[in-house]
């Protein structure tokens, strides 16, 4: 079978690397020396992604004098520091690196000058993967991203990707007409991608070595969910132990929790003493799944290893959107960024009714903030659990918690013996 693309043509800011910080402190620093405020960071932060000249201009209403003055004020305060403070994008170096061992052609289309962004893919151990690399000249008010592409594509053949997070990465790959592919991990949106035509939209690496054939065993994640009490903790333990006597590397975490910071949140959400409304407690748990999911469930996944996960994002839609009745769909867009689109290959759902589950939890002690929101509130979480399985059947397995824990521990397993990971993303 032919390979689909020959060449794969990477854009820098917001694709392989988080340069915000350089981008932002110099923008700062430019600003100064126009004598102009610099702390309205909604308007600071679009000057990542289009051309320095233009976004001056655009923002701030400069003349072009003024701007290029700006713009030459920025590069003093970037090559001096702002050029490395600069973060790569999970795994994304790694891709590349894979991408040029598979006999692909590397290609960078960038607006950020040929002098900057060689110390950065120097910096960052790629510069030798790159076979050509494509920047406007330091006097260039704008950038023509169809040109940039298309210098590339002349160079390293026809049969390219596009790989950006910007409408201007996606209309310079329409302009030549090869395909795009569109990652949420940078500074665009998905409406954006999507209104620009992108081929392919994906979160990040693992989606786009999907596209281009590279994808290597990933791990599979599995989240067991239920009203507590009904024995999650005790079948995630007999599947870890069943999976490592098979030879499987396996990561047991719950949520929130997984991290030093998700476990400071738990406490604060659980803390009887806690006092907060509905709103904040659904970000509060949006936001520990945000450093779960980039510390420990992605890492993990990308390992090869598989990760048991007491409780994910159900819980938040079945507790908050349920339970705290702030709606299914909106908590599901809180969590939608939080989670990286990244989603359970499969969710085991242990059901008990309420009493019996209230029954297995009394001799625990005391209980802590959530366990004590009421049976109302119960009743509502455990209807919105079945809910979230009877919408999606061919992920969440519904299992009666009154069966023994043995019988319950071979359905799981044999389950997951069966089970193939999907790539762990809604797409």
């Amino acid at each position: 079978m032919s390979r689909r693309y020959d060449c794969v043509i990477f854009d820098l800011d917001g694709t392989v690397m988080d340069t915000s910080e350089g981008v932002v402190r110099s923008v700062q620093y430019a600003l100064r020396g126009m004598g102009l405020p610099d702390d309205d960071m909604e308007r600071i932060r679009r000057f990542i992604g289009p051309p320095l000249h233009q976004a001056f201009t655009e923002f701030y209403g400069m003349k072009d004098a003024e701007a290029t003055e700006a713009v030459r004020l920025y590069r003093v305060r970037y090559a001096q520091a702002g050029v490395l403070e600069y973060t790569p994008y999970f795994g994304m170096l790694e891709l590349i690196r894979e991408i040029r061992a598979a006999g692909m052609r590397v290609g960078v289309a960038t607006g950020k000058p040929e002098v900057f962004t060689r110390v950065i893919l120097k910096d960052a151990g790629i510069e030798d993967c790159v076979d050509r690399l494509i920047t406007p000249n330091l006097s260039d008010k704008r950038q023509d991203k169809p040109a940039m592409v298309r210098a590339i594509l002349d160079a390293c053949g026809e049969k390219a990707v596009m790989v950006g997070d910007r409408c201007f990465d996606i209309e310079g790959a329409r302009a030549n007409g090869i395909d795009s592919i569109g990652v949420l991990q940078g500074f665009g949106s998905r409406q954006e991608l999507q209104d620009s035509g992108a081929t392919y939209i994906v979160q990040g690496a693992q989606g786009i070595r999907h596209i281009l054939g590279l994808t290597r065993e990933r791990g599979r994640f599995l989240t067991f969910e239920g009203t507590d009490g009904t024995g999650k903790s005790t079948q995630i333990e007999r599947l870890r132990a069943a999976l490592t006597a098979q030879g499987r590397d396996v990561v047991v975490t719950r949520e929130p929790g997984g991290t030093p910071i998700c476990e400071r949140i738990r406490g604060l959400l659980l803390d009887k003493s806690s006092v907060m409304d509905d709103v904040t407690e659904a970000y509060l748990y949006a936001a520990a799944r945000a450093e779960h999911v980039r510390a420990v469930i992605l890492p993990a996944l990308e390992r090869g290893q598989d990760v048991l996960c007491d409780r994910y994002i159900d819980s938040s839609v079945a507790y908050q959107g349920y339970g705290r009745q702030l709606g299914a769909q909106r908590v599901m867009d809180i969590n939608r960024e939080a989670a990286a689109d990244c989603m359970p290959d499969r969710t085991y759902l242990l059901t008990l009714p309420q009493q019996e589950a209230r029954a297995r939890i009394a001799g625990r002690g005391e209980r802590d903030r959530m366990e004590s929101a009421g049976e109302a509130f119960d009743r509502r979480v455990a209807e919105g659990f079945l809910h979230i399985a009877q919408q999606e059947p061919e992920r969440v397995r519904v299992l009666d918690a009154r069966r023994s824990v043995e019988d319950l521990a071979l359905c799981i397993a044999q389950d997951v013996a069966k089970l193939k990971t999907s790539g762990g993303a809604v797409r």
